[in-house]
């Protein structure tokens, strides 16, 4: 109307035997509606702005609590990959990151034990190493002794057996030189200057 916009309404005026007999007609200016629109609006738009940041901080919270521990387990996780063996782990509630980190921590003992297992066995079976070194030595010792005495036998044993080989050799002529000697003494009277 003229230069303003209105908000406008129309209702009929019925009679009692429900025949119109006129018309109502009301009708209020725009400009307070679309201000109290854009206030509504700007609300609204503060309400989501304010909204959204204590959500995304609520998150940030929730998310850092949640993945505070499975940061922290990881890091145990990646230490004790690499060799430490007293790696504390984190302390957490009872849910499912508890429920891991019990586990984790059961894992972690069991290493702890199988460790402990298999350096006693290490030390174990080194002992025995350097005994049966020991003993192999010993047996190594007296194998040799016994090659010296069995080299120190043959030896004299070759030795016996060239005395006996010269005995021999010198025995039948020696043998064949003493029969003609008792024949020679047989033969020649007690008192012969020969004899």
């Amino acid at each position: 109307v003229v230069d303003e916009w209105y908000l406008t309404a129309y209702e009929p005026i019925l009679d009692p035997l429900g025949q119109p007999v006129g018309a109502l007609y009301v009708g209020l200016l725009e400009a307070p509606f679309l201000g109290l629109k854009q206030r509504a609006s700007l609300l609204l738009l503060g309400l989501l702005a304010l909204g959204c940041g204590c959500g995304y901080l609520l998150a940030h919270y929730l998310a850092r609590r949640v993945a505070q521990p499975i940061i922290e387990l990881e890091d145990s996780a990646r230490r004790l990959a690499a060799g430490e063996r007293d790696v504390p782990l984190p302390e957490t509630a009872d849910d499912e990151i508890g429920h891991l980190t019990s586990s984790f921590r059961s894992m972690t003992i069991a290493l702890q034990s199988n460790e402990e297992e298999r350096n006693r066995l290490n030390r174990s079976l080194e002992r025995k190493v350097i005994e049966r070194t020991s003993e192999l030595e010993a047996k190594s010792l007296e194998l040799m002794r016994t090659q010296q005495e069995l080299l120190r036998a043959e030896k004299l044993a070759a030795i016996g057996e060239l005395a006996s080989g010269v005995a021999h050799e010198i025995n039948n002529p020696a043998a064949i030189i003493r029969g003609n000697i008792e024949l020679l003494l047989a033969q020649l009277p007690p008192d012969h200057p020969a004899r």
